[in-house]
């Protein structure tokens, strides 16, 4: 008898355990668009998993009402703890609890969406007066000196322009930044979904050896959907397809054909569905995918350490590993970039953060001292919960950066 193959976001679904808060209803994912290709339909529990299921989803329609009344109280709490939402209509959450074609809410700065204090915002950047007079001491200095601070002999870093054009992917990394908090609005979906998603994602990027920006990208455009849409945890792998090709075609000269892509997912998905959802999530996202990742931040960065390789490469690896972990979702990428390049020179014993780090970074040794730790943490186990990526910087041309982690992480954490 032939097994029937499931994706690893299947797997994960049948072999969860769920009690009383997320009863598992596999088609109360309400479009916002009639031909919306990421709806669920009611033969897709026969259809996927059988009379089994079927029978399991029936016996879920009498709680439909309960779960319905929470969501509409989770969507005024939403409304309450998020005035920078456009009061006019077209940024409104609808009654029904899904948000309109043009409630894209991330227009607003990152830092105005902070969490509660339970939920600590690791990739944000807290500001003193002493950080401000810092930077803006050690920005005079090293502009009174352009000389020794900007002139760069490699012409694709065009020093002329690099104050304006930084200050310009400042702004824009917090106008295209997703919500930290939005797994609170999903109802199917769970953060360890999401970190099966992105470690499968990691395995398709080496697989192909894309380059790092479109790993990053491809993972922005996931959780920036997902702050603005209900997905079902059936369509749940076709997000992270759909985020996948676009960040290819934006970032790659050569990228895998669609064929390829669903042989990827064993055939659970087609052809057409597959390029009506990238469609309908560039709607969704208004064809904003100039997200500027860490790379172009870390690059910058290494400057100050004359773009030493086994720094960077462990910046790298570092930076990947946030990835994984929901507390970073939200975080700046010149924030996270900083931190994991300033840890890296901490775990190599190779320069303190000097002027030089300031200015490249603008970002000062005490505001990156507590996301520094949080990467720290992601360095424990991560051969368990970061596997793919653990695997990956095994390799030789990664200077075995993840084994290097490893060994630090034994002799100086407890």
């Amino acid at each position: 008898m032939k097994q029937q193959s499931y994706s690893a976001v299947h797997k994960y679904h049948e072999n969860i355990n769920i009690h009383g808060k997320k009863q598992m209803i596999t088609d109360r994912v309400v479009s916002l668009h009639p031909r919306d290709p990421l709806r669920n339909v009611t033969n897709v529990a026969q259809s996927m998993h059988g009379p089994t299921a079927t029978k399991r989803f029936r016996s879920c329609q009498d709680e439909t009402f309960e779960r319905k009344e929470a969501k509409l109280s989770y969507v005024e709490d939403f409304k309450e703890n998020n005035s920078h939402l456009d009061e006019v209509g077209e940024r409104q959450l609808d009654k029904t609890g899904n948000f309109h074609r043009n409630s894209y809410f991330s227009d607003s700065p990152t830092r105005d969406r902070s969490p509660t204090e339970e939920e600590p915002r690791v990739g944000i950047p807290q500001w003193t007066q002493e950080d401000i007079v810092e930077l803006e001491q050690v920005t005079a200095f090293c502009e009174t000196n352009p000389v020794v601070y900007e002139v760069d002999c490699d012409p694709s870093m065009v020093h002329e322009y690099s104050r304006e054009i930084f200050d310009y992917l400042y702004t824009l990394e917090q106008r295209l930044a997703p919500n930290p908090r939005y797994m609170e609005m999903q109802t199917e979906l769970e953060w360890g979904m999401r970190s099966i998603l992105v470690d499968w994602i990691v395995k398709v990027h080496a697989r192909f050896r894309l380059q790092p920006e479109t790993l990053y990208l491809t993972i922005n455009l996931i959780d920036r959907f997902l702050s603005i849409k209900v997905v079902s945890v059936h369509k749940f792998q076709l997000v992270g397809v759909s985020a996948l090709l676009i960040a290819c075609k934006y970032e790659e000269v050569q990228y895998p054909s669609i064929q390829e892509i669903v042989t990827l997912v064993d055939g659970g998905y087609t052809h057409e569905e597959i390029l009506c959802a990238e469609r309908y999530m560039l709607l969704m996202l208004n064809f904003d995918v100039g997200w500027p990742g860490p790379m172009s931040f870390l690059r910058r960065i290494s400057k100050a350490d004359d773009y030493d390789f086994d720094t960077r490469t462990l910046a790298k690896y570092l930076l990947e590993l946030t990835l994984m972990d929901e507390r970073f979702v939200g975080g700046l990428p010149s924030f996270l970039a900083a931190s994991a390049h300033y840890l890296s020179t901490r775990m190599l014993e190779k320069s303190h953060w000097a002027v030089k780090h300031v200015y490249y970074s603008g970002y000062t040794e005490r505001q990156l001292k507590p996301c520094a730790a949080s990467i720290v943490e992601c360095l424990v186990d991560a051969q368990v919960h970061s596997r793919s990526i653990y695997r990956k910087y095994l390799d030789r041309r990664y200077k075995c950066a993840s084994r290097f982690a490893d060994n630090w992480v034994s002799q100086y954490v407890v």
